[in-house]
Formats: structure tokens, sequence, C-alpha cells
């Protein structure tokens, strides 16, 4: 009886131990999520979106590109927090803004372009 009682409270132990390693497993993984409009609150569908670092040389580390879908949505993820520059770019426009991403979340950013024949 004792080595069943003790084999119980082992594997009881052992279940225990697994579950709060794999519970504590933190998700880095940050998502961007670039929407492309006009001030018109119109979307800007196949915009070509850069996210890049710049050093203070002004010289571009591009890290994802990309075209906006019909919604104007530009999606990717990464694996670590930064801050990263957006240009859009449509036929003949350029749009520009920032994103934070955070360890874990979806983040996003909207950029606004003038709107040139999207009335």
């Amino acid at each position: 009886m004792k080595k069943i009682t003790a084999k119980f409270w082992s594997i009881v132990i052992c279940v225990f131990v697994v579950a709060a390693i794999v519970s504590c497993k933190e998700d880095t993984e940050c998502e961007a999520v670039i929407k492309v409009t006009t001030f018109a609150n119109k979307a800007v569908p196949n915009a070509k979106v850069k996210l890049y670092l710049e050093d203070k040389n002004g010289e571009q580390d591009v890290r994802a590109t990309g075209t906006t879908d019909g919604s104007g949505t530009f999606k990717t993820t990464f694996p670590l927090e930064m801050v990263l520059s957006i240009e859009a770019k449509d036929s003949l426009n350029t749009a520009l803004g920032t994103i934070k991403l955070e360890s874990g979340k979806t983040v996003k950013s909207t950029v606004y372009m003038q709107p040139n024949d999207l009335n």
C-alpha cells in the first residue's frame, strides 16, 4: 500500500511540475497590423509597405515588406519587441508612421495618404 501511495504522489507531483512549466511559457511573438487609408478614411489597397529600423545616419534596416490587401491592411509578425518606422507607397503618394511592437500582443497602426484617384 505504501508503494502505491508513493507512486501515486510521485505521478501527481510530476503532472503539476510539467503543467507549471508549460503554463509559464511566455508568448513573445509580436504581430504588426498596418492599415493604410486616406484622410477621407478610404482604404488604400495594393500599397507597398515597408517596416524598418533607421540608424542615426539614415541607413534603413528593412525588417518586413509587403502589399496591403483589398481593405488596405498589411500584417506580419516579429519574434521580439521593437519600434519600427513605417513607409507605405501607392503609385502617387507616400505615408509615414511608426509602430511599437509588444511581446505577445497584436499592435495596430494606421498611416494616412492624401487621396489620389480613390474618390
